[in-house]
């Protein structure tokens, strides 16, 4: 590897560069990132892929082929404890299901996103509970609460499926278990991690497999599903162009230069976040100098994080940050600090009514702007760093019209 010139990455690059540019004008390639979800701006809906996701897998629904897709769905999930003899005809499927209100201090409530029940030979259910991740960040406890009601309602019968773009972790805030008792105890993950990149993308083409000629309707929507999903994950380029692609990385003049770009794959991601969070602190300092930095987290590849504080922001500050493990997506916040449940209600109604790009609060923020996902190949909040911009001008805008500053 020592033998590595820049000008055989440059031109490893090149050659890949060619074929990417070959693959964008491949009609199927651009006839598969034609779909519903763009043109709809569904693009990275939660609710929507919940219920692409829960129609497939529900053996009544309109599709019409019964327990196929939930049987291979759930032979994927790998689970040896799962009994054999589950009655596939008798599951129920539900979106957004209530499990009572939302009770953190007793760890319990919430909505859960998937919720599959399938009965054994004894007629006795068995759960399974999938919290569906895009962008969203996890709501506190929220693991915990979802692993509790499991346990109460169906002891020793429940399985936790955790489903994100990328198979990332979930927040210690959700799961309620450390880390670090998480390395020296990992029987105590209760939870199964699938990705959208890997396991949903290869259970619809097994779905697609399965579909063959016997309805193109329900053929075409599957498609544009698993278009949408390669879309998100950087998958999409047409299968001709990923064998090049393969065939030229696996030469021998080529694999050593192809490791070395993969070593340092990480490092150009940071380089771009860190070339982001100074931008930002370029900006506050020249537009905004009375604004004081009170935090900074050196970029990692676990987490980013800028705070500024203002003496007349008495308990708000704002926080601009990269999601832990994953540089795929950049936030905006405004942290209320404030203990007074009424004076945060207060804030969050104010600032949700103001801003653009309005999330779900948690407990830890009253306003969130996201910025995730991928713009031919490239991180979003890479391509549009003038809408961040104009964000953080909005929002620092909202909190000193709130204070009443001009």
């Amino acid at each position: 590897m020592e033998n590595v010139t820049n000008e055989q990455i440059t031109e490893l690059l090149e050659k890949v560069r060619v074929l990417k540019e070959k693959s964008d004008v491949n009609p199927d390639v651009i006839l598969e990132k034609y779909n519903f979800f763009s043109f709809l701006g569904l693009s990275h809906d939660e609710c929507v892929f919940s219920m692409m996701i829960a129609n497939l897998l529900k053996v009544n629904a309109a599709h019409g082929f019964g327990t196929v897709f939930l049987e291979s769905f759930i032979k994927k999930l790998s689970i040896e404890t799962i009994p054999a003899n589950l009655n596939f005809s008798k599951s129920k499927v539900t979106v957004e299901k209530d499990i009572g209100p939302r009770k953190d201090s007793e760890k319990e409530g919430g909505r859960i996103d998937i919720f599959i029940e399938i009965p054994d030979e004894n007629e006795q259910y068995w759960a399974f509970i999938i919290e569906n991740k895009i962008y969203a960040e996890d709501q506190n406890l929220q693991l915990i609460r979802y692993k509790n009601y499991a346990n109460k309602v169906y002891p020793n019968r429940n399985f936790i499926v955790y489903l994100t773009l990328n198979g990332k972790d979930p927040s210690e805030e959700s799961s309620d278990i450390k880390y670090k008792e998480l390395e020296k105890h990992p029987e105590k993950q209760y939870w199964i991690q699938i990705s959208y990149k890997d396991f949903i993308k290869e259970w619809l083409e097994n779905c697609i497999e399965l579909i063959g000629n016997q309805n193109s309707r329900v053929l075409e929507n599957v498609k544009q599903f698993l278009g949408q999903i390669k879309k998100l994950t950087g998958q999409d380029i047409g299968k001709m162009e990923e064998k090049e692609i393969i065939d030229l990385l696996a030469k021998d003049d080529n694999f050593a230069v192809a490791r070395i770009i993969h070593q340092k794959y990480e490092k150009a991601k940071q380089k771009l976040a860190t070339d982001l969070i100074n931008s930002i602190k370029d900006k506050i300092a020249k537009k905004y100098p009375y604004l004081v930095l009170t935090a900074e987290t050196k970029i990692s590849d676990k987490n980013c994080h800028i705070d500024y504080s203002y003496e007349k922001w008495t308990d708000v500050r704002v926080s601009f940050q990269f999601e832990k493990n994953d540089f795929g997506l950049f936030k905006c916040l405004i942290l209320g600090d404030s203990k007074d449940s009424e004076i945060k209600d207060k804030q969050i109604k104010y600032f949700l009514e103001q801003l653009p790009g309005k999330d779900e609060h948690t407990q830890f923020s009253v306003y969130r702007y996201l910025c995730g996902g991928f713009v031919d190949n490239k991180p979003k909040w890479h391509v549009e760093k003038n809408l961040i911009f104009q964000q953080i001008d909005k929002v620092i805008s909202a909190i000193s019209k709130y204070y009443g500053i001009q």
